[in-house]
């Protein structure tokens, strides 16, 4: 005896197998141009819903003007857009207890016409990029929120345009994700503190050349470094690092005016060779990169470029028997104190 099929249940499973196999695209959800709290309805264009999870909050050619709008409540979206809107500067302001939560979109400001600074605290639901546009800077502050992005999930941070880290106050250590950090597309690192190092806790990955800057503004002596606590890993590629620094009265050559320091036996590590380089050619500007404390170095070869001096100090600081050192015209290297490696 033959079984009759139910036609309702074959068109249930072709449906849902369709389903599967075309997962649902993020929708995007335009912010109106207003400073209503984000976790509103009334902050979004049609005034009925408040991006979710699966969509993407979008900052566009509504806004007119720069906008700084609270969080207002715990929210979690795809990822942030950034196109273009008609101001310079959009803000997302803290509210107590709560915190952003972003998932596999990342933040997107590749095509932005404007800057966007997120202040609140801020965790990660996925792996992620955050990619940034020539001349376009992304900021996120621990001053308002905390240093801390929770979230066991890898972040990309790609150029050529700024992210900057800012905290004033005290010394600040980072931790962006607990996953692995990748730097690349010739982004630019910016530690904007006033007057403190910032360090960078996570296991870090260059796929590309980067530059690090310190606070453009400082006027103090002490330059404000970065520094990899969990190391950094230029991989089996060659890869430049460019140093930037403001203007001021500190020694030259001296960890005083180091724009990138190595402090962690984790070091940097890579079988490639590294490249530093200096972005300005005037001698007031020299910048330094310093290995101190424990800190190792541990490449197939170190480049130093014009303007730029190497400071190592500390009985266990290192540069490994395997790293090939070659000053390029101009580069000079200071006093290699109680260091466990060889002069250069």
């Amino acid at each position: 005896m033959m079984k009759t099929i139910n036609p309702t249940i074959v068109l249930t499973v072709a449906l849902l197998t369709l389903a599967a196999s075309h997962p649902a695209v993020a929708q995007e959800i335009v912010k109106q141009d207003n400073t209503t709290a984000l976790n509103l309805p009334g902050s979004w264009v049609g005034g009925t819903t408040v991006p979710g999870a699966g969509d993407i909050a979008v900052w566009d050619s509504t806004l007119t003007v720069n906008r700084a709008n609270a969080l207002g409540g715990n929210l979690s979206f795809a990822g942030i857009k950034v196109t273009n809107p008609g101001g310079t500067l959009y803000t997302i302001s803290p509210t107590t207890g709560a915190t952003l939560t972003l998932g596999a979109s990342g933040i997107d400001l590749s095509a932005a016409t404007a800057d966007f600074r997120i202040n609140s605290v801020m965790a990660l639901s996925a792996a992620q990029t955050w990619s940034i546009g020539s001349g376009r800077t992304l900021t996120y502050s621990g001053q308002f929120g905390s240093p801390t992005i929770s979230g066991a999930h890898n972040l990309e941070i790609t150029g050529p345009g700024r992210f900057e880290l800012q905290r004033a106050g005290s010394a600040t250590t980072w931790s962006l994700g607990t996953g692995t950090l990748t730097l690349g597309g010739g982004v630019r690192l910016v530690n904007t503190g006033s007057g403190n190092n910032s360090t960078i806790t996570n296991a870090t990955t260059l796929t590309g050349n980067i530059t690090i800057e310190a606070n453009p503004t400082a006027s103090q002596d002490a330059i404000l470094a970065v520094i990899f606590s969990g190391g950094l890993n230029i991989g089996s590629a060659n890869r430049t690092i460019t140093l930037s620094r403001p203007l001021n009265t500190g020694v030259l050559g001296s960890l005083n005016n180091a724009v990138l320091q190595v402090t962690t036996a984790n070091g940097i590590t890579g079988s490639g060779t590294l490249t530093l380089l200096n972005e300005s050619a005037n001698p007031a500007l020299a910048t330094t990169f310093g290995i101190s404390d424990s800190g190792s170095l541990g490449v197939a070869g170190l480049e130093i470029g014009n303007n730029v001096f190497v400071s190592v100090s500390g009985g266990a600081a290192n540069i490994g028997s395997g790293t090939a050192v070659t000053l390029q015209a101009g580069g000079r290297s200071e006093p290699w104190v109680g260091v466990a490696s060889r002069p250069l």
